[in-house]
């Protein structure tokens, strides 16, 4: 897997998977220096991958700085009816803790 990082233009994208011939990742990061291009581009030049980071954690850091400023404000952060396991389980944390316990009675 070649990790392509930061190309220039949608030409360099197509150039390097032209004359690459091993599978490609491509780095998009929003605001950097890769340019958009549609995923459905990236499938027909042959990447196998492309991943956005930073995507998710512009999408939650103002709503971050939000909870941060309601504590600053001595406002409640959360809805005093969540809980941690609430919100682990947004995650899958009761599935993956019951397969963890079925699988750890399994050795015993």
């Amino acid at each position: 897997m070649i990790f392509v990082e930061a190309p220039q233009s949608v030409e360099e994208i197509e150039q390097i998977a032209e004359e690459v011939d091993a599978p490609l990742l491509l780095n998009a990061v929003v605001g950097g220096r890769t340019p958009e291009i549609e995923h459905g581009r990236l499938v027909e030049l042959g990447y196998r991958i492309a991943i956005h980071p930073g995507v998710a954690l512009q999408a939650v850091v103002p709503a971050a700085i939000e909870a941060l400023r309601g504590l600053h404000d001595h406002s409640p952060a959360l809805n005093r009816s969540d809980s941690p396991e609430g919100f682990f389980d947004l995650f899958g944390l009761t599935a993956w803790d019951q397969l963890g316990k079925r699988y750890s009675d399994v050795h015993k």
